[in-house]
Parts: structure tokens; sequence; C-alpha cells
């Protein structure tokens, strides 16, 4: 047995994970943004870094840390929910955030989708000659029916779920298609899109995630993470 007193209780509320998470996320931009010359014109390995525009840097770190707290509060929440089919909800939607954080960080979707791209469409430029988009677009699709089907059931706080899926998709998917399908990728105009991609990426997990703990504060059996031997 635990003695209450002996731990030290450390409470998240909505309010501070948006706040702070907000501020890093101005600051990730910022450094992208204030970067980005040396990147355009020296293609330096310090601006590539900060930048939006790759990967395994900076952002892409962010974003995979965000997406791994997402599982993590859908975790809790599947521990939280009572009915199964709420479980159930839960369970699938943390471990696409998981998958989402992992593949983030792994480039599972660039390795792929190189291959992919030149089976299929023997490495042409066009509309989708983007990586993600050959991968994704089918689970993205999938998932947005599940979540229909499925959210039809749960309580009406699922309504606060769509603008940050909404956000997301926006930018890895509507901005992502404009961009190639215009073949801006690469100019000055790929560069502004590409940057507004993951703006949108960035700005719609760090939503996703309040919403996430506005959920689990309502809920009248909070969650309590004890580390012990």
């Amino acid at each position: 047995m635990i003695n209450p007193k002996s731990y030290k209780e450390i409470t998240i509320t909505p309010g501070r994970y948006k706040k702070i998470f907000s501020i890093c996320a101005v600051i990730v931009v910022s450094l992208h943004l204030l970067f980005l010359p040396l990147d355009f014109t020296y293609s330096l390995d310090i601006a590539q870094f900060f930048s939006v525009r790759y990967e395994r840097n900076l952002p892409t770190f962010f974003s995979s840390l965000n997406l791994l707290i997402g599982a993590i509060l859908g975790i809790c929440l599947f521990a939280q929910s009572k009915g199964s089919r709420e479980k159930r909800f839960w369970a699938v939607a943390a471990v696409a955030l998981l998958i989402m954080g992992y593949d983030e960080a792994a480039q599972i979707h660039e390795f792929y989708g190189q291959k992919i791209h030149s089976i299929i469409f023997n490495g042409e430029p066009g509309l989708f000659a983007s990586k993600w988009l050959q991968i994704y677009i089918p689970i993205i699709t999938a998932g947005c029916l599940y979540f229909f089907f499925e959210a039809k059931s749960l309580p009406s706080y699922k309504y606060s779920l769509i603008f940050p899926v909404f956000l997301f998709l926006s930018g890895s998917v509507g901005v992502e298609f404009i961009n190639y399908y215009f073949s801006f990728t690469g100019g000055p105009a790929g560069i502004f899109l590409e940057t507004v991609e993951e703006v949108f990426e960035i700005a719609s997990i760090v939503l996703l995630n309040h919403e996430l703990l506005v959920i689990m504060s309502r809920r009248p059996n909070p969650v309590k993470i004890i580390i012990t031997e």
C-alpha cells in the first residue's frame, strides 16, 4: 500500500498544456522561418534541422512527442471509459496516434511511398507524387468512416474533436494535394505551402491533446499514474 503523503502529485490542466505547447509550437515555427532564407539559399544543415520541410529534425521530434502524448491520453481515456464501444473507440484512437507518432519519427510513409511511387508511377511528378497521399489517403478515408460510424454512439464531447481532426486533414491532405496538383514543390510557393501544411498539423495535434485533456478532466474518475518500486 502506498502512503498518499509519500509521493508528489503533479497536476496537468488542459489550459496549462495548451499554453506551454502552444508557446513551444510558436518557437518551432519561428525558428523555421528564421532559418528559412539560409535553407533556401545555401541548404545549410543547421537550417534544415529547424526546417519543417525536412524529416528527423526539431519540428519532426516535436510532432512525434505530441502524437505520443495523444496516444497516452487515449490510453487514459480507455481506462476511464465504461462501455465496450467507447473503450474500443479510445483504444483505436490511441493505437492510431502511436503509429502516427512512430511514423513521424521513422519516416515509414517516406520509405514505402517512394517504393510505391517508383513502381506504379515510374517516378514521374504529379498529383500522386506525394508519398503521404499514396500511403495515407486510404488509411485516412477508413479512419474517417470509422470515426463517423463509431462516434455516433459516444457522448456529446465527440463534437469537440471535429475541428482538430479537420485542421490536421486540411494540412496533411488538403494543402499537400494543392501543392502537388499545381507542381509547386521546390519553389517559393511550394515552400510556403509546406510551411502552412506543417503549421496546420502541429496546431491540430496541440488542439487535439487539449480537447482530450478537457474530456479527461470532466470524468468523475480521474486518472492517477504512480511510478514506484
